[in-house]
């Protein structure tokens, strides 16, 4: 039985699916096979056993600061020079705290603060993105984020504590071994050369976000390359 998934990249489609009964319309599968698109050669396919798709964590920090006018900085505490130093510092997380051998992305995809070229806003907004492969460094990563925000905030004399939402949570996904296996075989035998092996990737899996415990017998393969 073939599903389409809508809306992968917000988890909404997996969402909407699972409220519409979908595990109530379909008989139990013994396998869910799925397919994911990355950068790469057209045409080629690739299959990986194990883990696959990192695991996605989407986290929004506020700042606080105090604001004022422009041309008067000595009377605020700049919210935006403190998402500065917060966007700086959070890179040693990865580079410093993180064993290259672990596989882990932080990026900061998001930062809104003010309105107006000479008024100091009173609060900054950040959205990070964090992919990791076990719960051990997420947790740890998640920990080091908040540590290295909150002594930000202190460096900066800031009036309130930052605040922290964690959201968008997709799981890691994992390959099954024996499914997986057949897949590969079946691919060489029909692509040729244009058959390979996947490594590690830090793209998110097309999966319901909801549960981060939910395990299943699956394989993800034809990750296709658009040219």
């Amino acid at each position: 039985m073939a599903l389409f998934q809508p809306a992968e990249e917000t988890g909404d489609g997996a969402r909407g699916m699972l409220a519409d009964a979908l595990l109530d319309r379909i008989p139990p599968p013994h396998v869910a096979l799925a397919q994911h698109v990355l950068p790469g050669v057209a045409g080629h396919v690739a299959t990986r056993s194990g883990p696959v798709l990192s695991s996605a964590d989407s986290i929004c920090i506020t700042v606080h600061g105090r604001g004022g006018h422009g041309s008067m900085p000595q009377n605020t505490i700049d919210p935006v020079v403190l998402a500065a130093m917060i966007v700086v510092r959070l890179q040693a997380i990865i580079s410093r705290e993180t064993a290259p051998t672990e596989p882990a992305v932080l990026t900061v995809g998001s930062l809104h603060a003010g309105t107006k070229s000479n008024i100091i806003p009173d609060q900054a907004v950040m959205e990070l993105n964090l992919r990791t492969y076990t719960d051990a460094t997420r947790q740890r990563i998640i920990d080091s984020v908040r540590r290295t925000v909150q002594a930000e905030c202190a460096a900066s004399c800031s009036p309130k504590e930052p605040e922290f939402e964690i959201f968008d949570s997709f799981p890691l996904t994992v390959n099954d071994e024996a499914p997986t296996r057949r897949v590969a075989e079946a691919f060489s035998t029909y692509f040729g050369d244009r058959a390979g092996s996947l490594g590690l990737q830090t793209a998110s899996p097309p999966t319901d976000p909801t549960d981060r415990n939910r395990s299943a017998r699956n394989c993800s393969p034809g990750l296709v390359g658009p040219g």
